[in-house]
């Protein structure tokens, strides 16, 4: 049992961790770089994130940070730019995101996000 609870903090503790990343994502403050690394690591374990139990708690504050970074960000052309490349993170992992009950809230705005990007993100985007 104690192995349980200590697996479950463990969990949560990440879980923190991974919503600490998506703040630095959304902070204006924040460097480019320390962004793009943040990104990368939230890319890179997003199958573990949206298989916990904290996944819920994760996503209603991540969505709102990723669209409000797409929305009010502009695109970049230059693919080297740490900008491009987290913005491209981001929608990689919205595309990820499973389509359940969860994210049903949030489908018009993602949507809605989606045809203006369209229009107007980089093509690699």
């Amino acid at each position: 049992m104690a192995a349980s609870q200590s697996g479950m903090a463990d969990s949560v503790t990440q879980m923190n961790t991974y919503q600490s990343y998506v703040t630095m994502i959304g902070d204006p403050g924040a460097k480019d770089e320390s962004k793009l690394q943040a990104a990368q690591e939230l890319s890179e374990n997003f199958e573990i994130i949206v298989l916990s139990p904290q996944y819920p708690a994760f996503l209603e504050h991540s969505v709102r940070i990723f669209i409000d970074i797409l929305q009010k960000g502009k695109p970049h052309f230059i693919s080297e730019h740490n900008v491009h490349q987290v913005r491209k993170l981001l929608l990689e992992m919205m595309y990820r995101m499973p389509p359940n009950e969860l994210l049903k809230p949030h489908v018009e705005t993602i949507l809605s996000l989606c045809m203006k990007l369209l229009e107007l993100e980089n093509e690699q985007n």
